[in-house]
């Protein structure tokens, strides 16, 4: 894709595969190009992109992957959920908050030690203040 540049970084390839099964092997032996420099992403329409997007910023991009697609999000709990809109997407992260924002439980003050003046301890008087 697109002109070489005189820097000698290789240029990208888009490859488009009629099957599905071939799509699916060659996407999960990417794997054994970790730490080549070689990586492999899928292309998303304009609005899918945006919102995969959105998602990373949102959660962060070790939380966000795409799937034959689909927009997968990691929450906090680990559960994974699918996203196909930014409505779908603001819904996750408004119940995110709103889990976030429930009442804390109240502490427990325990009683403090008592307090010992030094003019009483040396009469062995304790003032329990």
């Amino acid at each position: 894709m697109g002109r070489a540049s005189g820097d000698g970084k290789p240029r990208p390839i888009l490859l488009k595969v009629r099957d599905i099964a071939m799509r699916d092997k060659i996407w999960f032996a990417q794997t054994v190009l970790k730490k080549s420099g070689i990586t492999i992403s899928e292309f998303h329409t304009k609005t899918r992109h945006d919102v995969f997007m959105a998602a990373c910023d949102a959660f962060g991009m070790n939380k966000c992957f795409t799937q034959q697609g689909v927009i997968i999000v990691i929450g906090a709990d680990g559960k994974r959920m699918r996203i196909n809109t930014m409505d779908e997407l603001n819904k996750i992260i408004v119940s995110l908050d709103s889990a976030k924002e429930t009442p804390r439980q109240p502490t427990i003050t325990l009683p403090s030690k008592p307090v010992i003046s030094m003019k009483r301890r040396r009469a062995g008087v304790v003032n329990k203040n």
